[in-house]
């Protein structure tokens, strides 16, 4: 398993997984996000992701 910092390329990888938690979230009465996601509010922000890839 190779473990890298996330790059622009995971973009629609990443959003599948927060609009997919953001659903789960919203089904349970937890509205701490917006859904869908705004990707081009995320790929604005790809300067501070500090996320994981696998």
């Amino acid at each position: 398993m190779k473990i890298r910092l996330a790059k622009l390329d995971d973009l629609q990888q990443f959003l599948y997984i927060l609009n997919t938690v953001t659903l789960d979230l919203q089904q349970k009465g937890i509205h701490q996000w917006d859904y869908p996601w705004d990707h081009n509010k995320i790929a604005n922000q790809k300067n501070n992701w500090n996320l994981l890839y696998k």
